[in-house]
């Protein structure tokens, strides 16, 4: 609808017997902002029967990633592949492990954020570990592909936001023969040219990012066919090399090339990247650092050390007419535009302190306000909300 506020909402899907809830959803976007972050995370290996593997260590990381990522309020969230399935898995089980991931669900005494409980718009590609030729799928190219776009979506695709242009490429089931990382060269022209059509067809913007899950070695392929047709890439964000140590990698003397470590192990604290984006110039900034690097917690496998924290002094459930929301910032910059949401009874008019209202709005039984506010270095912050006292005047 034309008011609907700007968030993210499930997709109901009406059948003949019941209305059932799509694991996809769709993100509302009522204007561009001019400056954004997008959160970059990678290999997850969340299924994979590997004695070093662990499913629920991946899945905390993934709950405490998407934490982190709600406070900061980055506009999307890029998930550059491996491993969304496990070993021979028939489509029932792929879909059953397909909700954990972005319905989440409490797990013994813990609850499990999935992808679905992010703010952020969140786009996925497939990675090698998602093909049908690495012993995760004994099956075909289309039925790889079958299950990849009715579980996750598009295997490759393209979209823009405001005046940039976004590109999803898939590595995983198209590969040709090849020596090692670096000989690696999958067959993914088509792809390219598909994106270049496109991009032609909806004008270049002024900013371009390719994502994908390729080694960088063999990322020269995909800049120089959009170079040689006028659209050269912006900055071109990958997986797979489980690293960030090696960012930016350069191409054609230029340093637009960044890669991320892995989540799920525990070993790098569950690592992110994020890039700031500034719309307007067509620019980007790996932030905080020149790797781009960020660790969600602090401790190996403590997910209680998150370094992003916010509570509420009172249950955020529409039963209170004003709360205090504290967050705690324990990495060592500032983070601008953060948000935090309250979630207030219907029929009040409510003043904040400590931050500005986004948006707000009612919904069902509630009320809720987003606020947006900025985080110092190393910081405790407090946003306060609180109903206006009602007063009734009278004439004698």
């Amino acid at each position: 609808p034309a008011n609907a506020p700007a968030d993210r909402y499930d997709l109901l899907v009406n059948t003949s017997t019941e209305i059932l809830t799509s694991l996809k959803a769709v993100k509302v976007i009522k204007e561009y902002k001019t400056s954004y972050f997008i959160f970059h995370m990678s290999d997850g290996h969340r299924w994979e029967s590997i004695s070093t593997r662990d499913s629920m260590t991946s899945l905390r990381e993934q709950n405490a990633l998407i934490s982190v990522a709600n406070i900061i309020d980055p506009e999307m969230i890029v998930e550059t592949g491996d491993n969304m399935w496990g070993n021979n898995q028939t489509l029932i089980d792929k879909m059953k492990r397909a909700f954990t991931y972005f319905s989440g669900g409490v797990k013994g005494t813990e609850v499990i954020r999935g992808m679905n409980d992010a703010y952020a718009a969140v786009f996925t590609v497939p990675g090698n570990h998602d093909a049908h030729t690495n012993g995760y799928e004994s099956t075909t190219v289309p039925v790889c592909a079958r299950d990849w776009n009715d579980l996750f979506g598009l295997e490759n695709h393209s979209f823009t936001y405001g005046n940039a242009r976004y590109i999803g490429i898939n590595n995983a089931w198209c590969p040709t023969t090849g020596g090692g990382a670096a000989g690696y060269v999958p067959n993914y022209k088509w792809q390219l040219d598909q994106a270049i059509e496109w991009i032609n067809s909806v004008g270049g913007g002024n900013f371009r990012m390719s994502f994908q899950h390729v080694p960088q070695e063999s990322l020269p392929p995909i800049y120089n066919r959009f170079k040689d047709a006028g659209q050269s890439l912006s900055v071109m964000i990958a997986g797979h090399i489980h690293r960030y140590t090696t960012n930016p990698y350069s191409i054609d003397g230029r340093p637009i090339i960044y890669t991320v470590a892995i989540f799920g192990t525990a070993s790098d604290r569950a690592p992110f990247n994020l890039y700031r984006i500034d719309a307007n110039a067509g620019t980007f900034t790996p932030y905080p650092n020149s790797f781009a690097n960020n660790e969600a917690v602090s401790l190996n496998k403590d997910y209680s050390t998150t370094k992003l924290k916010l509570t509420y002094s009172k249950t955020n459930d529409g039963s209170n007419s004003d709360n205090v929301g504290t967050i705690v910032n324990s990495f060592s910059y500032e983070l601008p535009g953060c948000r935090i949401r309250f979630v207030m009874p219907k029929g009040n008019t409510y003043v904040v302190t400590g931050g500005t209202v986004k948006q707000e709005f009612d919904g069902a039984n509630c009320h809720i306000v987003d606020v947006s506010y900025d985080l110092s270095a190393s910081s405790t912050k407090t946003v306060s909300i609180d109903a206006t006292v009602q007063t009734l005047t009278t004439n004698h």
